[in-house]
């Protein structure tokens, strides 16, 4: 598979704005262009037709931060921190818009996750930032240019 030209990476994201920024900061030094359709300035258009119309991106990085809780119905006591259902929903859209291959989840531990993504497409937040060399990793495997040195 060739390298891509493009220099866009999406990035999808629930609430924590901090981890959005770090994120598109660390995609910009790497030489790419984050592309975040939350900012991006189409009024009356929904965010799934922002995506569905978003410039050809290379990959994406869908955040999945603890912003609600969900727990068993009847279960109360097993409430669990879990991304935004829509966020969720997107990562969904994505895998099958533009491929498993091409995409990627940065998440925060103990959420609950849908079980079916599992191990396939997740990436661990930590603070000490493997999660950077991780995400250059998965980019690179998708053919994407760039240069690992700037992950580190």
């Amino acid at each position: 598979m060739e390298k891509s030209n493009t220099r866009k990476v999406l990035i999808i994201h629930g609430q924590d704005e901090e981890k959005k920024a770090t994120v598109a900061s660390f995609l910009t030094r790497l030489g790419l262009e984050p592309v975040i359709p939350h900012e991006e300035p189409t009024p009356g258009i929904n965010l799934m037709e922002k995506i569905a119309k978003s410039p050809n991106v290379t990959f994406a990085i869908i955040l999945l931060t603890a912003d609600d809780y969900g727990y068993p119905k009847g279960r109360p006591e097993e409430s669990k921190p879990r991304p935004k259902q829509d966020v969720i929903f997107e990562l969904g859209f994505l895998i099958g818009r533009i491929g498993q291959n091409q995409i990627c989840a940065l998440c925060e531990e103990g959420l609950d996750l849908p079980p079916e993504y599992k191990g396939n497409i997740f990436i661990p937040y930590d603070p000490g930032g493997l999660w950077k060399l991780l995400i250059a990793r998965a980019m690179k495997m998708a053919n994407v240019d760039l240069d690992m040195n700037k992950a580190i």
